[in-house]
């Protein structure tokens, strides 16, 4: 497993001891294949999703949170998020035919489904959890103030910048 440098702008030891703690979760987390994260994302996905958030890679949740989350978006984190038909079919095809398969990393343990409540997730961001209350980050939906490609569904550690501290 080949591992970039990351770019850091602070360089503190706190920040020293948050990076060795990353790299060795990153290290030992479930890996998600690069080729299912660049999947391409049918162009209703990104309009859809992507107007309010990242259009999240459909790797980073099973085929069960992603159904889920399909099923509530009525209600989709306080926001009606329902697509139109055709767009609907488009998006869960797109989700379910690239959704991750690991269970125990991938699936979500909340209800409504969130990628950040995967053991996957809270295992390669756990030491980032200071940064998520940085007001430029503000959320851990909030995917491009970290990883500066997340737009175009690149999340690898080579382009993962920390904001400076405050």
């Amino acid at each position: 497993m080949h591992l970039a440098p990351l770019l850091f702008t602070a360089t503190t030891p706190a920040t020293h001891a948050a990076m060795a703690i990353w790299v060795v979760a990153a290290i030992l987390a479930p890996p998600v294949n690069a080729q299912d994260l660049a999947a391409p994302m049918p162009p209703s996905y990104r309009f859809e999703c992507g107007s309010c958030h990242v259009p999240y890679p459909a790797a980073l949740m099973t085929q069960r949170g992603w159904s889920d989350l399909l099923q509530s978006l009525d209600n989709h984190f306080g926001e009606n998020a329902v697509p139109e038909i055709p767009a609907r079919r488009e998006i869960e095809q797109y989700l379910t035919q690239h959704a991750n398969v690991k269970e125990h990393s991938f699936g979500s343990r909340t209800e409504p489904a969130r990628i950040s409540t995967t053991h996957w997730f809270r295992l390669t961001h756990g030491v980032a959890k200071k940064l998520f209350k940085d007001i430029r980050v503000g959320t851990v939906a909030n995917c491009s103030a970290c990883h500066r490609q997340a737009e175009g569904g690149q999340f690898s550690a080579e382009n993962v910048t920390l904001p400076n501290r405050l």
